[in-house]
């Protein structure tokens, strides 16, 4: 039988991968539409995740900034994020709640 507790912490890990990728279509949207920087839905929702992932970006922002393409920049720090910490987090967790239930 599964503990509940590792379902739950499971579950939390999803819905932090599912923010993440808001957060990539939200940056991406004032691209295609560029007006939407102006609606309040959307600016509330930027500033939502934002508060989420901002201090989990600010670290890595500290050892790896943007890279500077002459008129643009991009940010590698969700790439990042999302290829290397996260999955290693994740199974940080899980091994220690498997520990602990043992």
């Amino acid at each position: 039988m599964i503990n509940p507790l590792i379902v739950l912490i499971d579950k939390v890990f999803d819905v932090i991968y599912l923010l993440f990728w808001a957060y990539i279509i939200l940056s991406w949207l004032p691209v295609f539409i560029p007006n939407i920087r102006y609606n309040r839905t959307y600016q509330q929702a930027v500033e939502f995740i934002d508060t989420i992932f901002e201090p989990m970006f600010r670290p890595i922002r500290k050892y790896i900034p943007p890279l500077d393409l002459g008129g643009a920049a991009i940010d590698l720090t969700p790439l990042i994020f999302i290829i290397l910490i996260l999955p290693i987090f994740r199974w940080v967790v899980m091994q220690v709640l498997w520990a602990l239930i043992q």
